[in-house]
């Protein structure tokens, strides 16, 4: 009997809102599932088909805004104050 893999790990940014009360669009999350595939045909007969990932495993990772403002914080922390220094005056 053969037995197949089928696994799927995706960490990237939502697109859009899903609906849900915890996520919101532009999100990081990490997708843990499997790969389902449907086949149909439409009234015309064209056959189509659609790839989706089941999700059984989801991570929170943080989201755009945070690490934007994560960013600019460490950059104003890191910039040296010279407000509190003359022009002609030595630190030292």
């Amino acid at each position: 009997m053969s037995r197949g893999l089928n696994k799927v790990q995706i960490i990237g940014h939502l697109g859009k809102d899903p609906g849900k009360q915890y996520l919101v669009k532009g999100q990081q999350v990490y997708i843990e599932g499997r790969l389902q595939t449907r086949r149909w045909d439409d009234k015309e007969g064209q056959k189509h088909t659609s790839v989706e990932i089941v999700a059984n495993e989801m991570m929170m990772l943080g989201d755009r805004r945070d690490s934007t403002i994560n960013q600019n914080q460490e950059m104003e922390a890191s910039s040296p104050d010279n407000s509190t220094v003359a022009e002609d005056e030595f630190p030292f």
